[in-house]
């Protein structure tokens, strides 16, 4: 997902599913407002310094995107690179649900 303002009229009945990194513990929110509320708290807890969709499949009403991002814990300075598999689900134009297969590396402390 686009990291930027949420925009609510392009979630449906929201479930993100993350499953965790070696440095990031798994985590189910369901409903828009969950969802939305972890969205928020990564930009608001970190400096994403990069993030990078690299490829895109697109097969009936799924999407899956891979990509990596490079990070900055606001309150440590502690880096984080990551590669991650998203898997979204779209009913009627919105995404309704989303899971994300991760792999975190600490690059600096």
């Amino acid at each position: 997902m686009a990291i930027g303002k949420i925009r609510g009229n392009r979630i449906g009945r929201y479930n993100l599913d993350y499953h965790g990194t070696q440095e990031i513990p798994k985590a189910i929110f369901e409903g828009k407002d969950r969802a939305a509320t972890f969205l928020r708290n990564i930009l608001t807890q970190t400096e994403v310094l990069s993030f990078e969709p690299q490829q895109f499949i697109c097969e009936g009403n799924m999407v899956v995107v891979t990509g990596q991002e490079h990070q900055r814990a606001k309150s440590s300075g502690k880096e984080i690179k990551q590669k991650r598999v998203q898997v979204y689900a779209v009913e009627n134009n919105l995404i309704i649900r989303m899971e994300e297969f991760a792999s975190s590396e600490v690059v600096s402390q």
